[in-house]
């Protein structure tokens, strides 16, 4: 999103104070710059990082996994955030997904999905042309060529449409959520309900439902339990 000159200035003023490590200082001029409405995977990083510094561990997390969220293969903020999570009181032990589930995930990471888009439209359009061209080819090999082109686009086709509609999905998910405040994990959506597990600020969450006030949530260790809304913050 394109910066107001105001904006440009804040920006500049913030990225003076973290050259020098004023980072509390910093990280109100970057939250001033998010509350007016820009964003960017810079600005998310920035905030972020600012935090890390802070040990504002719950922010720190919230902000560095939106920047990934629009810039996924970035190593900066892949390390900024495993510092941050290092910090997380409350140690959840990953159940990695399935292999081919995650490598296909990763795999959809690597293009914004317009630019997926933009790749499928290239491949429909070379499938297209070796379509056309073993239609109306007079010589055996010039048709057997188009042929396997043509075959080969449509699969380049169907794979960067799903990966596309795969990253997609991600950056319009609101089902990815940060623990801003202390809290329980309950066995069901009331706040009498029976105590599974104390959580510190950090930790991340899949929401699954919704009851009233309370979402149902997976932990990355693939417990589940219920949390009052008011203590996440939507990634």
């Amino acid at each position: 999103m394109c910066a107001s000159t105001p904006t440009k200035q804040l920006m500049e003023q913030a990225q003076l104070l973290t050259k020098q490590e004023k980072y509390s200082d910093a990280a109100e001029l970057y939250q001033q710059i998010l509350d007016s409405g820009e964003f960017s995977e810079s600005l998310y990083y920035n905030l972020g990082t600012a935090y890390v510094h802070e040990s504002k561990v719950p922010q720190a997390i919230l902000y560095l996994r939106k920047s990934l969220k629009l810039q996924p293969g970035d190593v900066d903020t892949h390390q900024n955030l495993k510092i941050a999570r290092n910090m997380v009181q409350t140690e959840i032990i990953p159940i990695p997904e399935f292999f081919l589930t995650r490598y296909w995930k990763t795999f959809s990471k690597l293009f914004s999905s317009t630019v997926w888009g933009i790749i499928g439209l290239l491949c429909l359009i070379i499938l297209g042309i070796g379509f056309y061209s073993w239609l109306m080819g007079n010589e055996i090999g010039k048709r057997k060529k188009a042929f396997y082109t043509g075959l080969m686009a449509l699969l380049l086709f169907l794979i960067s449409i799903g990966a596309g509609w795969t990253k997609l999905l991600d950056e319009n998910s609101q089902t990815q959520a940060v623990l801003m405040e202390p809290t329980s994990l309950l066995l069901g959506a009331d706040e009498r309900s029976e105590e599974i597990l104390n959580l510190s600020p950090g930790v991340e969450l899949e929401i699954l439902d919704e009851i009233g006030d309370f979402y149902k949530v997976k932990l990355f260790d693939q417990e589940l339990g219920w949390i009052n809304k008011e203590v996440l913050a939507l990634i």
